[in-house]
């Protein structure tokens, strides 16, 4: 299995590449299932916190 954050010499997720026993070794597609699962309960939210979890994790990645 191919794991979504192998980017060849490095990995996307961690610092050094170390695939043997990584607990974030996973597949594209369970990748994708595990984000859209996220999405989905994110949007069942009241719309105030959904306004908290933006401002927390969007804008201070940009701010």
């Amino acid at each position: 299995m191919k794991c979504f954050a192998d980017k060849g010499r490095e990995c996307s997720i961690l610092y050094e590449k170390r695939c043997a026993g990584c607990a974030f070794k996973k597949s594209y597609t369970q990748f994708n299932n595990e984000r859209k699962t996220a999405r989905k309960r994110i949007n069942g939210l009241p719309e105030e916190v959904k306004r908290n979890i933006s401002a927390k994790y969007y804008y201070a990645e940009r701010g």
